[in-house]
């Protein structure tokens, strides 16, 4: 009982969502699956009527007396052929309308969610296998609305045939139903194997993706790489097949042994039914209605198990849809405050630690910056830098202790105005494949002010953007949508995604290794270029290369999570702790570079 309510549930669903896609669209395919099962019935019985009247001697009275019957019959052909054909091209047009909703549902779910999900195995996950289902509740729609279309066949069907023979009805109904339950058994039972599969699944899809990347191509190559990438996709492949396999064999053979049952009983009804035209209890007219009765009845109820079938399927998967939607998906609760002018950030006894993990990232920090201030975060590898960053732009709530601007907690702002008054260049910072304006403006989407885009990729370092830009501004980065596109270096990549910082309009800008793929010149006219335009502005930038510390006019050192030193450049050097070590570790580097 339970499962028939989470059936009807489910057909329930999936009819308003048909609806709430396209009334129009619906409604016609509605009528066309509700009106075309009735055709075959009637075509059936005008059949039968003239088959009798030629064998009974009724052509005498000419065409006249045939004419309505054959009528009847090529009038319900050609009525079929329209509606299929309007059927077909609704269902087109229905199809391309609900793709774009569910699809503009996925990327709202996934653009709703907080930067945490990606550290959640579990949600990435069901994440990719809701995006695999995704299709399936297309295919749920029209599997309805054909079962529907099925059902209404088959009961007029049923009823047609029980008002001729009852018992050779109920015997052929009786005879469909095993076919029915192993179907549904096995569709089960092969979804909760690929659903064990996902991860599995992942790592053949990103295997498949390493092996065609240009981003990966000149290593693999070098490397030689190739044998063990196509090795270790065979390996997973194999031992996801193998396991599908035995649970389809078994599917394929008892289903197939179940399909004999009613072709067993289609033999034994129309023999019966020879024996009474022989014996003249029965009519040719009776038999080809029988057997035309009995196809369309074996061919409803084939249709009604297949499609009751695919919807028991994808109604395990609308389930885990429904799963999916009330997992813990961490969302930061925005606050109420609006922020203006940052005129000061603290951090107040700071501990994080990364969701899913043990150590903690952060440990006791505490620091403050004011309004104007250049301060430089340095620290080896793996300090903790980064994480600052992302706490101060609430893409993480602290773990314990407080983030307070203006002297109020980071979790009373609106988190819109909030993120607003920064602009970030990332370490990860990734340009898009699109043109140089789009990359530089989606920083600040709605601002379109060609001086400041210019403006902006000068200071990130190219001042002649169309000396290396084919078609200027309007040049895609690579070669995904466009052939003229530009391939990058990294360097001249990290240029433009600074470039995007700089042209946001923000109170405080934050550069997360700024300078890690440039050169040694483009580094230095980097920063002599911010010391110049950045006046005023404050501005937070992390390095562990120490030669481009000059900016700051204060210095905090990190390391293990916890804030070891703090002070001016002088006053660091003077105390001869470890950012004096770390910075003569670098001049003695330079040194000997120098003397070699």
């Amino acid at each position: 009982m339970k499962n028939i309510s989470a059936f009807i549930k489910t057909i329930r669903f999936c009819l308003r969502l048909s609806w709430k896609a396209s009334r129009f669209y619906m409604a016609v395919r509605l009528l066309c699956r509700t009106a075309s099962p009735l055709l075959p019935l009637l075509s059936s019985f005008a059949l039968k009527y003239l088959i009798d009247l030629l064998s009974a001697g009724g052509a005498a009275g000419g065409m006249a007396s045939l004419f309505p019957y054959v009528a009847v019959i090529c009038a319900c052909s050609a009525v079929s052929a329209v509606l299929e054909t309007a059927s077909q091209y609704c269902e087109g047009m229905h199809g391309e309308l609900l793709s774009r909703h569910l699809r503009l549902e996925m990327m709202e779910i996934s653009l709703a969610a907080d930067i945490e999900i990606y550290d959640n195995k579990e949600f990435y996950n069901q994440f990719t296998a809701l995006k695999q289902d995704m299709q399936s509740v297309t295919y749920l729609l029209w599997n309805t609305i054909d079962c529907i279309s099925a059902g209404i066949a088959l009961v007029g069907a049923v009823w047609a045939f029980a008002s001729q023979n009852l018992m050779y009805c109920l015997v052929l109904v009786a005879a469909s139903v095993p076919s029915g339950i192993l179907a549904n058994r096995y569709t089960k039972a092969v979804y909760h194997v690929g659903l064990g599969q996902i991860e599995e699944e992942r790592k053949k899809n990103y295997i498949d993706m390493v092996a065609g990347s240009r981003q990966y191509a000149q290593e693999i190559r070098l490397f030689q790489t190739g044998p063990y990438l196509k090795q270790k996709y065979i390996s997973i492949w194999d031992a996801v097949f193998g396991e599908r396999k035995g649970v389809l064999r078994k599917k394929a053979v008892w289903t197939a042994a179940a399909g004999l049952l009613p072709e067993a009983v289609m033999l034994a009804v129309l023999a019966g039914v020879v024996q009474q035209v022989l014996a003249g209890s029965a009519s040719l007219g009776d038999l080809s209605l029988y057997t035309s009765l009995f196809a369309q009845v074996t061919s409803a109820v084939l249709v009604v198990v297949m499609r009751t079938s695919a919807i028991y399927e994808n109604k395990l998967k609308m389930e885990h849809m429904e799963t999916f939607r009330k997992l813990n998906i961490h969302k930061i609760k925005s606050g109420r405050e609006k922020l203006g002018e940052i005129e000061k950030i603290e951090f107040k006894d700071v501990w994080f630690r990364y969701p899913f993990t043990e150590g903690y990232a952060l440990r006791g920090l505490t620091f403050t910056v004011r309004k104007g201030q250049k301060v430089g975060i340095v620290g080896v590898n793996g300090a903790g830098k980064s994480t600052v960053i992302k706490l101060m732009t609430r893409l993480y709530d602290t773990t314990e202790g407080s983030v307070l601007i203006n002297g109020r907690d980071i979790r009373e702002y609106d988190l819109e105005s909030l993120r607003g008054a920064f602009s970030c260049y990332f370490q990860n910072s990734q340009n898009y494949a699109f043109t140089v304006r789009e990359n530089i403006q989606f920083s600040d989407i709605g601002r379109e002010d060609e001086k400041a885009v210019r403006e902006a990729l000068d200071d990130g370092g190219i001042s002649d953007p169309e000396a290396l830009f084919p078609e200027g501004l309007g040049t895609y980065i690579g070669r995904m949508f466009d052939e003229s596109g530009a391939e990058l270096s990294e360097g001249q990549h990290q240029k433009i995604a600074l470039a995007r910082a700089f042209y946001r309009r923000c109170s405080v800008l934050v550069l997360d290794e700024p300078s890690s793929s440039l050169d040694p010149e483009a580094e230095y006219r980097l920063f002599e270029r911010m010391k110049g335009r950045l006046e005023g502005k404050t501005v937070l930038y992390t390095s562990h290369r120490l030669s481009n510390i000059h900016l700051a006019d204060y210095i905090l050192v990190i390391e293990g999570g916890r804030l070891i030193e703090e002070g001016t450049k002088s006053e660091l050097l003077a105390n001869k702790k470890r950012f004096a070590q770390l910075y003569g570790y670098q001049v003695q580097k330079y040194s000997e570079g120098a003397e070699g």
